[in-house]
């Protein structure tokens, strides 16, 4: 392609300038269909509220709105935790730290706290009716109890850590210390500071598997065939 005619004898510092002027060309279309997308909801523009909450759709968002809370699952624990730290069978190493999200501006943990933020925000519908309040109804307030104090505990952990995730990841294939990391895992409450990354990951397996158990069996909705195949 024209495009990537002559990648091979750019300098490491000419690539880098052009991989960061296509993230911002990116960052930028993402923005732009972002507001598209959210004025599409407004009742005053494209109304897609009426539609989605019409009888006739109503299982099928029911459905789709709770597999987008399954996003923690596949890719905030999987994919940005444990395959980096090497905790996943799909890392087949002893890390894969070729795998860790936001590596240059080191905001792995960051992007992870909001997807817990975000999480929260879907489950409980903002300030309006959401997954909790039907739990409520169907008696297990002690489920969404938990959920908020796991979800909260894990954001903390991660708003809180004082090493980014590429570097815990680097350090933890250089000591050699896989084992502490898979037993900070399987014992997340049991802090190790060194690799505080590895308690997030337990600490958000907490919720997934609440997610993959209590939730759906109370909201009566399906696991996501992609998740179901998931035995962590």
């Amino acid at each position: 392609m024209p495009a990537t005619q002559g990648w091979n004898g750019l300098s490491e510092v000419e690539r880098k300038r052009q991989r960061c002027n296509l993230a911002q060309t990116v960052a930028v279309d993402v923005a732009d269909a972002t507001a598209s997308a959210f004025a599409l909801w407004d009742p005053e523009d494209g109304n897609f509220l009426s539609e989605f909450t019409h009888d006739i759709n109503t299982g099928a968002n029911f459905q789709a709105l709770s597999d987008a809370l399954f996003y923690v699952e596949k890719n905030t624990k999987s994919r940005k935790l444990t395959v980096p730290l090497g905790l996943d069978s799909d890392c087949s190493t002893v890390t894969c730290g070729a795998l860790v999200e936001s590596p240059y501006l080191e905001r792995s943990l960051d992007n992870i706290a909001i997807n817990l933020e975000t999480f929260l925000l879907i489950y409980e519908g903002g300030a309006d009716f959401g997954f909790d309040d039907i739990i409520e109804q169907a008696g297990f307030p002690d489920v969404n109890q938990r959920f908020r104090d796991q979800v909260i505990a894990a954001r903390t952990n991660a708003e809180n850590a004082s090493v980014g995730l590429a570097e815990q990841v680097k350090k933890l294939r250089d000591s050699g210390r896989s084992a502490d990391c898979v037993n900070a895992f399987a014992n997340p409450d049991a802090e190790d500071r060194s690799f505080s990354a590895c308690n997030l990951a337990g600490l958000v397996k907490r919720v997934t598997d609440d997610l993959k158990i209590d939730f759906v069996t109370i909201i009566e909705v399906s696991i996501p065939g992609n998740v179901q195949s998931d035995n962590d």
